[in-house]
């Protein structure tokens, strides 16, 4: 009978030494100290009682130049007459590019859409916060001043007298943060499906390039981080990027900077193997880049569009006119414009947004009519670009130091 209870405590012993350990109901104990993850955005994706993947890479990148002729080269006409009346400078006013009508938001500053679309929201001439319901067409009064910035969800965030608050939208309700929030200092993540790209944010202090986590929010495979002139994850849950340039040289205009070759691949995120597009020669103070489910779109050499012999220097890129390129992901067709366009997105209707500081214009890619055509000013749009807005903007310098 003895030897039973000393069995029994040695295995209570046993079982109170395991239970010690750092483990939580849920989660595996491996009796080592957990490995940190590769991104923040990882951790907080991985299911509990799943160990933390593995740290992924990226197959199939080179950054060698291939350089790739177009199959196709075509003329865009000129851009016919402005779609819209002249608006009144200081008013906010909202376009629905699908319905062809404007809405007088009254005078205030340029506004910006919440992640989803669904608010419009900007301060007035007079200081307040304001939103408008896109579809329901209300505006509501959030009764605070400041400028407020979207968050995800009905949320903003505005700061006041020196304090940050995040406020709801459709019931005014706020609190007050203790700083800026993350979220609206951070680059906007990218999701598809499973997948979500980040750009790590700040980055190290030694990168050179943007750097990029790949992230499985199923939390089975690990996260891939990489460096890019440019990434984007398209909805159908493909990754499109343009590797560091490289062989750089000097460019032409007003702002000294450097241009080079960088490489267009397609990623599987699942596999992470890497089909190489095409080769681009872009400047690395602005390289227009643009991705989705039937395209993508970059400009060559944009901010390298002045003339070489006129500054007196001798570039390996004698033609610096600049060059629109599409790639068509169903043919695998890659045409070339007659015409650099500064690529500020792609629509879901298969149109090219084309512009500065938001895009001035939306160009079809099958007939390559304009379908609308806006002044050149400041200007933000809904994610779908069926809206877009203008609103009173400070001033500020161009793209490429020439403007």
């Amino acid at each position: 009978m003895s030897q039973l209870r000393l069995g029994g405590l040695v295995l209570l012993f046993a079982a109170l030494v395991a239970c010690s350990g750092a483990a939580t109901p849920g989660e595996v104990n491996t009796g080592q100290t957990a490995a940190a993850t590769s991104s923040p955005e990882a951790a907080a994706r991985t299911q509990p009682g799943q160990p933390t993947p593995s740290p992924r890479e990226i197959r199939g990148l080179f950054t060698d130049p291939r350089p790739s002729s177009a199959a196709l080269h075509r003329h865009l006409g000129p851009r016919p007459a402005e779609t819209f009346s002249v608006r009144n400078q200081p008013d906010v006013v909202l376009y629905d590019i699908e319905r062809r009508t404007e809405t007088d938001l009254g005078p205030g500053r340029l506004p910006v859409f919440t992640a989803d679309g669904k608010y419009l929201v900007w301060a007035s001439q007079a200081g307040s916060a304001q939103a408008f319901e896109v579809e329901g067409g209300v505006q509501l009064d959030l009764g605070i001043r400041g400028l407020p910035r979207a968050l995800t969800g009905d949320r903003v965030w505005v700061q006041a007298d020196d304090e940050n608050y995040e406020v709801a939208i459709g019931t005014g309700i706020r609190r007050a943060l203790p700083a800026p929030p993350a979220e609206g200092v951070r680059p906007r993540p990218q999701d598809a499906g499973r997948w979500r790209l980040v750009r790590v944010y700040p980055p190290p202090r030694d990168a050179r390039e943007p750097l990029f986590d790949l992230v499985d929010g199923s939390g089975v495979l690990g996260t891939a981080r990489f460096e890019a002139r440019s990434a984007v994850l398209t909805s159908d849950g493909r990754l499109f990027l343009a590797t560091p340039p490289v062989q750089l040289d000097d460019q032409a205009g007003v702002i000294r900077g450097l241009v080079g070759w960088s490489n267009v691949f397609e990623v599987n995120p699942e596999t992470l193997t890497a089909s190489f597009i095409a080769s681009a020669r872009i400047s690395q103070a602005l390289f227009p880049f643009a991705a989705n489910e039937r395209y993508v779109a970059w400009t060559e050499d944009f901010c390298n569009i002045g003339s070489f012999e006129s500054l007196g220097r001798v570039s390996s890129f004698p033609d610096s006119n600049g060059r629109t390129r599409i790639y068509d992901r169903q043919s695998g067709t890659l045409t070339e414009f007659d015409q650099g366009l500064l690529v500020d997105g792609l629509t879901p209707r298969g149109e090219l947004a084309i512009g500065a500081f938001g895009a001035d214009a939306l160009l079809d890619l099958e007939t390559l009519a304009y379908t609308v055509v806006f002044p050149s000013e400041d200007r933000v749009w809904s994610p779908d670009y069926r809206y877009a807005a203008v609103g009173a903007a400070g001033g500020h310098g161009g793209y490429c130091g020439a403007e």
